[in-house]
């Protein structure tokens, strides 16, 4: 088995090509989705990726996500180079879906171990018009106990979390004590705390399996086509709404410190016989 590298442009490409196998195969179960956070920014700002940007995430809303998790328990491949893989899926570590390319394998800075070329589809959950912020301040103790036992599972590289400032004798106390709790039930229990609202009327939604800024759940009503590099994708009609909810004045550049990304290392993994 030969590996060739890849350099950002070509990683940059083989995620555009993904994203188009994955569009395709939303649209043909009809599944609603939307482009989100730093992709939707990089749509409307750049016309696709952010410059230092280096990964793409979408989002569903909860009921057409657990839709899909229904087909993909059925077969998780998608296509011939990419399946979609997840904890309600296939019991992996993951509250959220994460689209996989097995021919290209990843070294990020965040992970100890390789993993493939991804994209992350995270479910838009209802969150309580009364008292929004408690009840996602009680997710996101949920969501910081999870990500230290995947930490304390070695998921984390400690050399990472240092250099983000956060590794620190209490964050050590924290990541043993996660390391007490069973993964499995922890993710479980993790899942349903962020669907507890799923059958109520609520005016907001959120990225609760990893945490961005509750928007109104109203701007998912309306879903337009967006240029992305050389593809067309979906995304929120009312960008402008959706993006100065999550980050403000969006339309100004961050400082050139706070401009980071996974840190990708790329390889195309190739048979001999090619």
């Amino acid at each position: 088995m030969m590996k060739e590298q890849l350099d950002s442009i070509e990683v940059k490409e083989e995620l555009c090509r993904m994203l188009k196998e994955l569009d395709e195969y939303l649209g043909r179960h009809e599944i609603q989705y939307s482009i989100m956070s730093g992709s939707m920014l990089g749509a409307v700002r750049h016309g696709g990726f952010i410059p230092w940007d280096d990964d793409i995430d979408i989002a569903i809303l909860r009921k057409d996500y657990d839709r899909l998790i229904e087909i993909l328990r059925k077969n998780k491949r998608i296509s011939a180079k990419l399946e979609i893989s997840g904890y309600e899926v296939d019991k992996t570590d993951m509250p959220f879906l994460k689209v996989y390319n097995k021919s290209i394998v990843v070294k990020d800075n965040l992970a100890n171990d390789s993993s493939e070329l991804w994209i992350d589809i995270f479910p838009f959950d209802n969150v309580p018009d009364h008292g929004t912020w408690s009840y996602c301040q009680c997710v996101r103790m949920m969501q910081k106990l999870y990500q230290k036992n995947l930490e304390a599972n070695g998921f984390y590289t400690l050399e990472a979390t240092r250099k983000k400032g956060i590794y620190n004798y209490l964050n050590k106390i924290v990541v043993w004590i996660a390391g007490k709790f069973d993964k499995e039930k922890l993710v479980e229990r993790y899942i349903g705390f962020c669907k507890k609202y799923k059958n109520q009327e609520c005016h907001y939604i959120q990225d609760l399996t990893w945490g961005t800024k509750a928007v109104p759940h109203a701007l998912f009503d309306e879903i337009a086509d967006y240029q992305f590099e050389d593809i067309t994708v979906k995304g929120i009609k009312d960008y402008d709404t959706y993006l100065k909810y999550v980050y403000g004045d969006y339309m100004k550049l961050p400082p050139e410190d706070q401009r980071v990304n996974h840190g990708i290392k790329a390889w195309r993994v190739m048979d001999n016989e090619e």
